[in-house]
């Protein structure tokens, strides 16, 4: 697919509109920035050979672009931003999807319909309303990322759905109080956190229909931490947990401490928001304890209770049990999010107690990349059951499953 037909396309589709204020405690703005017209949406799929049984192609979507209000780490008011997208035309109450999207280091990032954004619009010309936040730190949001804290994770995932709800009101639409999350890779992560927290804090406030967290480091210490002495297509993952980290925890005075010459001083360049993991890992050795000081990573291999793997603890997502479905998807080849993860997490939360936790592995031969697509495929088959009236959840319908696996033969591996 050309991308200046996709750049065509999409700018036909952009629409221009005032901007929506709010006095609401957590809405600040809203400007509808695009409209995703069918003709755009069905032409993609057939491009990308996707069968119209598997994502049904039936409103134009509105696409908003939001600013709202959610907390920093420390508890203090900061604004962060995210996307809303609506699909037009569609009647009575609908059901809404937050979807989380994967690791991005660059902090700049313009809406375009494709990739973790096109996920999202193909739920949305199926009747879903979704919810796309950004994080903290990231796009137009106040102050730096925090990347994998669970925590700030959570609060902007679930501000931004009480954003939602001003947005819905001004816009004619009504929710159903059907409540699914998703996400994948650093979104899978996200997902599960906000699934746990709402669980735990905000009973009275939101109920969880399912969840379907997609390939996440659910466990971080285990099985996510054995890639710090491998060979690894991915090493700036470590350096951007750590600074992270050291933003909220205050580990030690100056993460300089943390790592030796030269990326001492060159990783605090690299990670300024404005260059893209690609670019970045250019610069990084392949073994990502290679940028370590020798004596800090001797302390945290050797000690169980080191500070640091006391805090990735904190931050992994396996020690609850939920108590509305779960389902854990997972690509068995995936060489940046160990598929482990999933199996560590659905066993234990098991062990706890949980009966209402299932895993799904989307191919055994699939890398991270091509893993979304049918990780998203499974997640809809499963949120569609319920939308249907299952409480527990199904598969779904068995042709739409062997469409599934079908469309794998279609898939590059990596």
């Amino acid at each position: 697919m050309k991308n200046s037909i996709l750049f065509i396309l999409f700018l036909a589709g952009l629409l221009s509109t005032a901007r929506l204020k709010a006095t609401d405690d957590k809405l600040i703005e809203a400007t509808r920035i695009a409209t995703i017209s069918k003709s755009t949406m069905d032409s993609i799929r057939k491009i990308r050979h996707i069968p119209s049984r598997l994502v049904p192609v039936r409103y134009d979507v509105a696409v908003f672009d939001v600013l709202y209000q959610t907390q920093w780490w420390d508890g203090s008011p900061i604004t962060a931003s995210g996307f809303v997208l609506m699909p037009l035309g569609a009647e009575g109450a609908l059901p809404v999807i937050s979807y989380n999207h994967g690791t991005r280091l660059e902090k700049q990032k313009d809406w375009a319909f494709k990739g973790e954004e096109a996920i999202c619009g193909y739920f949305a010309t199926d009747g879903y309303i979704v919810s796309l936040p950004d994080y903290v730190g990231l796009r137009r949001g106040e102050r730096n990322h925090l990347y994998h804290h669970s925590g700030t994770e959570a609060l902007a995932t679930v501000d931004l759905l009480r954003a939602l709800k001003p947005l819905l009101g001004r816009e004619g639409v009504q929710w159903n109080g059907q409540l699914f999350l998703t996400g994948y890779s650093q979104g899978g992560h996200a997902a599960l956190a906000t699934h746990k927290y709402i669980q735990e804090n905000l009973k009275g406030e939101f109920k969880v229909t399912a969840s379907a967290p997609m390939s996440g480091a659910y466990d971080l210490a285990g099985v996510q931490g054995r890639v710090l002495d491998e060979p690894y297509e991915y090493p700036g993952y470590l350096p951007y947990l750590l600074f992270s980290y050291q933003e909220v925890y205050r580990i030690s005075p100056d993460s300089s401490a943390f790592f030796q010459a030269p990326y001492d001083t060159l990783l605090p360049r690299l990670f300024d928001g404005k260059l893209n993991f690609r670019k970045v890992n250019k610069y990084l050795p392949e073994v990502p304890a290679d940028m370590m000081k020798p004596a800090l990573l001797k302390a945290y291999k050797e000690d169980e209770n080191h500070p640091l793997k006391k805090l990735m603890q904190e931050n992994s997502l396996t020690e609850w049990a939920p108590e509305t479905p779960v389902l854990l998807c997972f690509c068995k080849q995936d060489e940046q999010v160990s598929y482990q993860n999933s199996l560590v997490a659905f066993n234990r939360m098991k062990e706890l107690g949980s009966e209402v936790v299932h895993k799904r592995m989307a191919g055994r031969r699939f890398k991270h990349s091509p893993c979304s697509v049918l990780t998203s495929l499974y997640a809809r088959l499963w949120f569609d059951s319920f939308r249907k009236g299952h409480t527990q959840g199904r598969k779904g319908p068995l042709l739409n499953r062997w469409l599934v696996s079908f469309s794998k033969l279609l898939l590059p591996k990596r």
